[in-house]
């Protein structure tokens, strides 16, 4: 599960910059990064969100979080 996660760390921003240049080609308003940067100027809880989720994501994976609580 580590060199599957490990690889989706590493290959998910790329195909996700790739999906927003062919997006943008088509309609440059409808991009990925647009729709967040419109997301964050209405309220600053989805970066939040995010964040919290990937630093909690990386702690289960590869720190052994919540377990390394009770050790």
């Amino acid at each position: 599960m580590k060199e599957l996660v490990g690889w989706l760390i590493l290959v998910g921003p790329v195909l996700i910059l790739l999906a927003d240049i062919v997006i943008w080609w088509v309609n440059a308003e409808d991009t990925i990064t647009s729709v967040v940067r419109g997301w964050t100027y209405k309220s600053p809880w989805p970066e939040i969100v995010y964040v919290s989720g990937t630093v909690l994501l990386y702690l289960h994976f590869f720190r052994g979080f919540p377990e390394c609580l009770w050790e």
